[in-house]
């Protein structure tokens, strides 16, 4: 992901468009990253995992392993946190930016 804009971008997956039900992991300009699951149309959502310190200049390799209720974030390829949460276990994947533009490329899953 290369952040052209953007304060922040990232992932969304295991996301739901009937249901509005997602997992979001983002991380931002200042080095912090974030993985909300949100619940319904109206925003609200709990905050799964979340850190700063991590080196981040708007260029990176992002990457998340959901299985089962097991997740691992990733950034440039290294470890930041893994958690369990099995709210969510199937769904759709994307990519995000807050207030701006973004590129992605080279996206497996």
């Amino acid at each position: 992901m290369t952040l052209t804009t953007g304060s922040a971008g990232g992932i969304v997956f295991r996301a739901d468009r009937a249901t509005t039900h997602l997992y979001y992991f983002t991380v931002d300009r200042t080095g912090s990253y974030t993985l909300k699951a949100y619940y319904d149309k109206n925003g609200d959502f709990n905050t799964i995992a979340s850190g700063s310190g991590v080196s981040f200049t708007g260029n990176a390799t992002i990457g998340v392993i959901a299985q089962g209720s097991s997740m691992s974030l990733y950034l440039n390829r290294k470890l930041l946190q893994h958690v369990q949460d099995g709210e969510f276990t199937h769904g759709q994947i994307g990519g995000v930016v807050y207030e701006g533009e973004a590129t992605f490329s080279d996206a497996s899953v």
